[in-house]
């Protein structure tokens, strides 16, 4: 359920207002000369909510990424990740075999 409140009333009423919130889930807008300004709610919301903005964070990100892929790389596929760690393990051994042959 949500409810409004004065700021007034808030600052009167806050530990009722707390309760509110903890024991029933509320949600408490309170209100400065009319308009909302502020708001109470149970901690598992917030949560949610902040979980919510991380998680489009990480898509904004991605996205920006992706935009920086084409920017670099145009239209060429990702090279093959196989092949690649193929290569690699082969340039280490030349590298481990004449370290060894000194």
């Amino acid at each position: 359920m949500s409810r409004r409140v004065s700021a007034t009333e808030a600052r009167v009423h806050f530990g009722r207002l707390l309760r509110a919130v903890q024991e029933d889930g509320d949600t408490i807008v309170v209100e400065r000369g009319g308009r909302a300004v502020a708001v109470i709610l149970p901690i598992a919301a917030y949560e949610s909510m902040k979980n919510a903005d991380q998680t489009e964070g990480w898509q904004v990100q991605i996205a920006a990424l992706h935009a920086l892929w084409e920017r670099e790389m145009g239209k060429r596929q990702l090279p093959d990740a196989v092949e690649m760690l193929r290569q690699g393990r082969d340039e280490r051994g030349d590298q481990l075999a004449e370290t060894l042959r000194r």
